[in-house]
């Protein structure tokens, strides 16, 4: 049998290795479609999905948590906040300078908002066929998204478009039902109020499987000899596209979670991770410390100085913080000039009310800004609770009244319940 076998492979090895060289050039072929459709049906995809996952967070974080903050504090909301420093944009505003802002950082993407309803200042805008058509789609299945592949009117690349509606929040409704603005309707929430597109530029299809196919026949030809070769900068390139994707997935998540001046966990994850290491309840004596931060006088160094200046002692103090704590403690900006210092079962309360006099001591230093030097302090409140009685509402208000308690003693110095030690 083995004897037969060989002198068959010997007869017909011309036929075999054209059978062979068939074989693996068809394989590679039929990998290579299969990769030219993963390519534009999962991958640009879920770039577009990234970004809009993320201006959505954006947009729903500057709505709920930065606009009424700046409303309760005097500040006016307005479509022209570029042009004066006194005013902060609306969300929706936000969101379309954020977009314009990503356009220019990420070559050849598109973000696009639109509505039957616009401001005014967009009232001018003229919908294409197309947008008029998701506009009716979208209005009616609002809990949906359209996927759209089309050539780029240059020819230069194909272009896949995310389209997804965007509907009236509570926190909206006080805005966008002001006669002012005259935008035809009383909204309620849930209502359907536009659609925010994210256009993904891509190798044009006819492109790619031009390509594709370029290098299937000459795998043809070399095969036997070279087809590992070929596959490799393949391999290659589908590993620096999904690192290029992953390193995208985390930069964005990274904008997501953190506060962009000064790096510290934003609110809303500051709580949500607050939330979770007090479910994570795992003996009846574990503890958790909470350090509430604010700045003294802050209000001065804007007013005196500028904002810039108030920035620079924004970053002053994150750092000076974030120098003071270990590896098992969570720094967040959790308001204008507030941080808060989460510590998950320290090993005793002495630990946090030297990490508090340690905080107070270090904001001495004088910031060198410019060609001067300004002064910073900050009152800090401590509270450490057993986790089996502990609450996110106990935590927060028993922090926020020992700081007040500290400011009440003078100020940059700290507080722990209503004991106080000045600095």
């Amino acid at each position: 049998m083995y004897q037969y076998i060989k002198s068959l492979l010997v007869r017909h090895i011309v036929s075999i290795v054209v059978l062979y060289i068939l074989t693996v050039s068809g394989l590679f072929m039929l990998g290579a479609t299969a990769y030219q459709h993963w390519f534009y049906s999962n991958l640009t995809r879920d770039v577009a999905t990234v970004y809009a996952d993320t201006l959505d967070s954006l947009h729903h974080f500057y709505a709920e948590q930065i606009a009424p903050r700046a409303v309760k504090g005097g500040v006016q909301l307005s479509t022209e906040f570029e042009q004066t420093n006194n005013l902060l944009p609306y969300p929706i505003t936000f969101s379309n300078a954020f977009s314009r802002q990503l356009r220019e950082d990420v070559p050849g993407l598109s973000i696009n908002l639109y509505s039957e309803h616009p401001f005014p200042n967009q009232q001018q805008r003229q919908l294409s066929a197309n947008e008029t058509s998701l506009l009716y789609t979208l209005r009616d299945n609002p809990d949906s998204e359209v996927i759209q592949m089309r050539e780029d009117p240059e020819g230069n690349h194909d272009l896949l478009t995310l389209a997804r509606p965007i509907v009236m929040e509570t926190s909206c409704l006080e805005c966008h039902n002001n006669p002012a603005w005259q935008l035809g309707r009383s909204w309620q929430a849930g209502d359907f109020r536009g659609i925010r597109e994210v256009t993904i530029p891509m190798m044009r299809q006819p492109e790619l499987a031009e390509r594709m196919l370029t290098l299937g026949l000459t795998l043809t030809l070399i095969a036997a000899v070279s087809g590992g070769i070929m596959v490799l900068p393949l391999v290659r390139h589908q590993k620096r596209t999904l690192e290029q994707s992953e390193r995208l997935r985390k930069e964005l998540g990274h904008l997501s979670r953190h506060d962009a001046l000064t790096g510290a966990a934003n609110n809303s994850w500051f709580h949500e991770r607050l939330a979770s290491t007090l479910d994570n309840r795992t003996g009846p004596n574990d503890k958790i410390g909470l350090l509430f931060l604010d700045m003294d006088d802050f209000k001065s160094i804007n007013d005196k100085l500028g904002h810039r200046a108030g920035d620079v002692a924004l970053k002053a103090v994150s750092e000076r913080i974030r120098q003071q704590l270990g590896t098992d403690a969570l720094l967040g900006r959790i308001g204008g000039d507030e941080f808060a210092v989460l510590y998950d079962n320290p090993t005793c309360n002495a630990t946090l009310t030297e990490l508090a006099q340690q905080i107070v001591t270090r904001m001495q230093a004088p910031v060198v800004w410019d060609n001067g030097t300004f002064e910073l302090s900050v009152s800090v409140g401590v509270t450490v609770q057993n986790k089996k009685t502990a609450t996110l509402n106990s935590l927060l208000e028993a922090s926020d009244q020992a700081m007040y308690a500290a400011k009440a003693q003078g100020k940059n110095c700290y507080a722990c319940c209503n004991a106080t030690t000045a600095a």
